[in-house]
């Protein structure tokens, strides 16, 4: 009886060891296939790219970036280096981030989002567009509409300038209606002035408390007895008050 089992357990050791070579070529036959489709998609032509979507735009010029990109096309989609792209369209004007994911078998899709604008800014040289960051965003392009108030007579640094560009913060997040109905920042002596309306009503804003500020102004536009058109100009630097001048 013990030669038997012992005959048996030896026959259990063979058939274990047959079965886990087995496995291994197994193994080996299934890296070496793994291996060779590698390889294969590495350098074949069907992974080479053929096309580039990008996501819809509004202030920054497609042809800028067709440009970055065009040379990826034919390159393989597995070995691209995507990373790279993405940090070569962030140094774009109005970019202010951008990613790229591989639609395979051949396509690069690019999700781009844009710099969000504040107002044009007046220099010696011409108009440049700023962020809501305060931060030069690029220049106007050709055919592009730039809805944005502008900010003339005005340093571009300083007390002053924050003064205008945080001004225009409160109101754009606080109240986008009547961030639309400002025209233009300006300055009156020390005095920060926005042109309100379709008449372009001067109403002297105060030097800090701008939520308050943004508040008023929507008091006076959308509350008043007297219509903005009808007012001479707006004054809104003393605390809890509202004083104008009809005309």
């Amino acid at each position: 009886m013990r030669s038997k089992d012992k005959s048996a357990a030896k026959s259990g050791r063979r058939l274990t060891s047959w079965q886990s070579l087995i496995l291994l070529l197994f193994a080996c036959a299934a890296s070496f296939a793994l291996i060779k489709f590698i390889l294969w998609a590495l350098n074949t032509p069907f992974f080479q790219i053929q096309s580039i979507e990008i996501s819809q735009l509004n202030y920054q010029d497609e042809s800028e970036i067709r440009q970055l990109t065009n040379f990826a096309l034919r390159k393989n989609i597995l070995r691209f280096n995507l990373t790279a792209l993405e940090d070569s369209l962030r140094k774009l004007e109005y970019i202010r981030q951008a990613r790229a994911y591989r639609a395979l078998p051949h396509t690069i899709r690019l999700i781009i989002e844009e710099k969000s604008l504040l107002a044009l800014f007046c220099e010696p040289s011409g108009l440049c567009v700023i962020d809501t960051d305060g931060k030069r965003a690029g220049s106007p392009r050709t055919g592009k509409v730039y809805d944005l108030p502008i900010i003339d007579q005005c340093p571009k640094s300083g007390e002053k300038y924050y003064r205008a560009v945080n001004f225009l913060r409160a109101a754009k997040k606080l109240s986008p209606p009547i961030y639309n109905e400002i025209n233009q920042l300006t300055y009156n002596d020390d005095t920060l002035t926005a042109l309100i309306g379709d008449y372009i009503t001067p109403v002297f804003i105060g030097k800090k408390d701008f939520p308050q500020s943004v508040m008023k102004l929507w008091i006076l536009i959308n509350k008043s007895d007297i219509k903005l058109t009808d007012m001479t100009c707006a004054d809104l630097r003393y605390s809890g008050k509202i004083f104008y001048a009809p005309k």
